[in-house]
């Protein structure tokens, strides 16, 4: 674990874009970087996609989304570019004061209007390399294979990805 303990709360993108590429990065994350969490109502569409019952199987722990999060998330995303599963990403995170991961561009332009710390998928990826969690062959793997499934990653953004890694 780091010098400080770290919370970090994964949208759903990230956490498709992970199972993805390989199903051990929770683990990885959660021994090197910090504790791997999803809100309860965003694990449904998880275990829909990949047909678990608990995120414990995939090496995430759940996080209860409360109730006034829920309904301020339904509020604030009508008429919104964000949706409600994003606010509730945004409110958890700002509710427990934990690090939001997530690849959407609008989601962490509210975070940073909002004060809570955010961070895109492939910069933790670059967290873990940087504390010695996974090497710089299968991290680079990793990036290519979310490349290959993720049509929103462009190429631009890997390259600028392989050189943050090349500089630690």
């Amino acid at each position: 674990m780091t010098e400080r303990q770290r919370f970090l709360l994964l949208d759903s993108c990230v956490v498709l874009d992970f199972l993805k590429a390989d199903d051990r990065l929770f683990s990885l994350i959660s021994r090197f970087v910090g504790e791997v969490y999803i809100a309860d109502e965003l694990f449904v569409e998880i275990r829909n996609h990949f047909n678990v019952v608990t995120p414990e199987e995939l090496g995430l722990r759940m996080v209860r989304v409360e109730f006034e999060d829920v309904v301020e998330a339904q509020i604030r995303s009508e008429g919104s570019r964000l949706s409600d599963k994003d606010y509730i990403c945004l409110l958890t995170a700002r509710r427990q004061r934990w690090t939001c991961v997530t690849n959407d561009r609008r989601l962490c332009n509210e975070c940073e209007r909002e004060n809570v710390d955010y961070m895109r998928g492939l910069r933790l990826l670059v967290e873990l390399f940087r504390v010695g969690g996974i090497d710089y062959d299968a991290v680079r793997a990793v990036a290519r294979s979310i490349r290959e499934t993720n049509p929103w990653l462009k190429d631009d953004v890997l390259e600028r990805f392989y050189t943050m890694l090349d500089e630690i």
